[in-house]
């Protein structure tokens, strides 16, 4: 039976501070500090994404299988398909027709996502067996397959469209090992894929340099980031060093009124000043770099602190 706290028990509850209950062996740190930052996916959670991967790792061999292209021509004996179109046969009781081309194209997409399966198997048992997994990557593991496929078609159409070689190809004349080994190793080095893109893309479309653009975006343009040091001695002369970005070798500095002009040795992120002692009173001062007018003008002004 259930007893009922007295009232004055009540009343004061609010004021009592509760026993903390002690460490368990999960705790991690103890009762001498927080608790340690623990897995949030427990174990059937693992095996359950485990047999996922598995599956999906399955289908891919099963599609590479299907898909490859047959070593002869199957539409001269079948009368019943279309010139040039090839029937595939999806998990043994489906069957669908594509043309040559649709073929390599799913051939691609298929092995380029079992290529980035391995980086997805290495990295998930990893992070499972040191027992640091957390949840909140599941949307990486699970979007890297589709991650890979889609690197590896582009480069497979980089590759048919000879950005990548010295000409095109036709569809009999490419080679199946090789654009496999490609899409595979576009899907298993993600990151090394997309810098290769971006590569080739920089070299189709370089330029002499960036065209100027009156209005930039902010963080773009020419602005003032940081002083070193932060604030200023009143009464005693000191170099003043402006950090920012896209200062000219021409700029010169507003301190206040005062026109600056920087020392030797500025960079595009970087101009150092001396201030005299008799500018340097007690308040904040706005200080502005001035380029060019052809170089973006001058930056938004900036205060610093002057103190006594």
């Amino acid at each position: 039976m259930a007893v009922e706290p007295a009232t004055g028990d009540q009343e004061n509850s609010d004021t009592k501070t509760a026993t903390p209950p002690p460490p368990t062996a999960n705790d991690g740190a103890g009762s001498n500090g927080p608790p340690t930052d623990r897995p949030d996916i427990d174990r059937c959670e693992i095996i359950l994404l485990t047999v996922v991967f598995i599956l999906w790792m399955l289908l891919m061999v099963h599609f590479i299988a299907v898909l490859w292209p047959p070593a002869t021509e199957k539409n001269a004996a079948d009368k019943t398909l279309p010139p040039k179109w090839e029937d595939v046969q999806f998990l043994w009781f489906y069957v669908f027709w594509v043309t040559r081309e649709v073929r390599l194209i799913l051939l691609v997409l298929s092995v380029g996502s079992l290529g980035s399966f391995i980086h997805v198997a290495t990295s998930f048992s990893d992070f499972a067996g040191n027992n640091s997994l957390r949840a909140r990557w599941l949307p990486w593991y699970m979007l890297r397959p589709f991650v890979g496929a889609a690197l590896a078609l582009m480069f497979y159409f980089g590759v048919r469209g000879g950005l990548m070689t010295s000409s095109a190809s036709a569809t009999d004349d490419v080679n199946v090992f090789g654009t496999c080994a490609i899409a595979a190793l576009a899907g298993m080095f993600s990151k090394q894929a997309t810098d290769k893109l971006r590569e080739i893309f920089m070299t189709l479309f370089k330029t002499d340099q960036d065209r100027e653009r009156k209005d930039k975006l902010d963080g773009q343009g020419l602005q003032i980031t940081s002083f070193e040091p932060a604030q200023l001695q009143a009464g005693k002369a000191t170099s003043l060093t402006i950090l920012g970005s896209n200062f000219d070798s021409k700029a010169y500095v507003m301190f206040g009124a005062e026109k600056l002009t920087p020392a030797a040795g500025a960079t595009a992120t970087q101009i150092k000043v001396d201030i005299p002692a008799e500018k340097l009173v007690a308040g904040e001062v706005q200080v502005t770099v001035v380029n060019p007018a052809d170089k973006g003008g001058s930056s938004s002004p900036v205060s610093i602190k002057v103190v006594a």
